[in-house]
């Protein structure tokens, strides 16, 4: 009898713990709900905090979400004009430029002046190729100073294509005093420099590019023509090598030669030039055979060709493009 009296009041000692350890459970997870409801809280974020997201997220190139966290933060300040112009840039980031003009273009209905969304007409006008609209936005945006560096840059170009590489060449001198590691800018300063004759500036312009990390093969060919405008065209053989090929590195080398009426060195280029490169065969062996017949003729007659008649032949450089190329800042 003392045994099962003894056994039982073991039983109700070990309930009465199992109790206490359940209402101490119980205890901690009330605590723990009220340590999540507190640090969870369910009021909305501030625009300012949605500003905040939508600026990581576009520095992150998640254009999706940094527009969704700008159009929160818009939802909150519909008349913050600086947040239809955020919106505005990513929507022009995502090459959806009628969207993005409808943006700047309702804040420039609120504020005719100011420079952001200005700066933003003005690059969706010059992306669409409508280059008077786009100097028309852009000159009002360049007076901003360097966060607006861009309407310089651009308008640099513009003047280029208006045939005024003077006035270009101030625009990007404006835009490089802000930027002067932009390999971009420097790289349509050399375009700039070659249209003016300035041979020797655009050399040293299309190397400061490189060097500030503008590798595309659109700035080594147009250090290969500069180089050639020098005369230093072993250095120019290697530049229109970087740019495309040593086949077609050779070919434009040995059309260079070719205009200069020196067609022994022309010949041989345009021959390593088609062993190389069979892609290359046609158009090569077209330059081998017409310098072959120039060398013919000169040792025949001693006759020599007609510089204009050459010149007329200027497709025959085959690199990635013969012409020169600035360089489009919205790629």
């Amino acid at each position: 009898m003392r045994t099962a009296w003894g056994v039982f009041s073991v039983i109700l000692l070990c309930f009465g713990l199992l109790l206490t350890g359940c209402k101490k459970n119980i205890e901690s997870s009330a605590s723990m709900q009220e340590w999540l409801e507190e640090h969870d809280p369910k009021e909305e974020m501030t625009w300012q905090a949605y500003v905040r997201e939508g600026d990581q997220y576009a520095a992150q190139e998640n254009l999706e979400q940094a527009y969704m966290q700008y159009s929160k933060a818009l939802h909150l300040q519909p008349e913050n004009l600086e947040l239809r112009v955020k919106r505005g840039d990513i929507l022009f980031r995502k090459k959806l430029m009628e969207k993005a003009l409808v943006e700047y273009t309702a804040v420039l209905e609120k504020e005719a002046d100011r420079h952001d969304a200005n700066l933003g007409v003005g690059k969706v006008y010059f992306a669409v190729n409508d280059h008077d609209k786009a100097a028309e936005h852009l000159e009002k945006a360049s007076g901003g100073g360097c966060m607006y560096w861009e309407a310089d840059a651009i308008m640099g170009i513009i003047s280029d294509y208006n045939g005024d590489p003077l006035e270009g060449e101030n625009f990007f001198l404006e835009a490089l005093r802000c930027e002067p590691n932009n390999g971009d800018v420097l790289n349509n300063l050399g375009t700039c420099y070659l249209l003016q004759g300035k041979h020797a500036e655009a050399v040293d312009a299309f190397i400061n590019a490189i060097k500030a990390g503008n590798t595309k093969k659109r700035v080594y060919n147009n250090l290969g023509i500069a180089l050639v405008k020098t005369e230093r065209y072993q250095e120019a053989f290697e530049a229109f090598r970087m740019s495309a090929s040593e086949a077609v590195a050779y070919n434009n080398i040995g059309y260079i030669y070719y205009l200069l009426q020196n067609y022994d060195k022309a010949v041989k280029c345009f021959e390593k030039a088609i062993s190389m490169h069979s892609a290359y065969y046609a158009e090569a062996d077209e330059n081998l055979k017409r310098a072959k017949a120039a060398l013919f003729s000169k040792k025949i007659d001693n006759s020599q060709p007609e510089f204009e008649q050459h010149q007329a032949y200027s497709t025959n450089i085959i690199s990635t493009d013969s012409a020169l190329q600035e360089t489009n800042l919205f790629e």
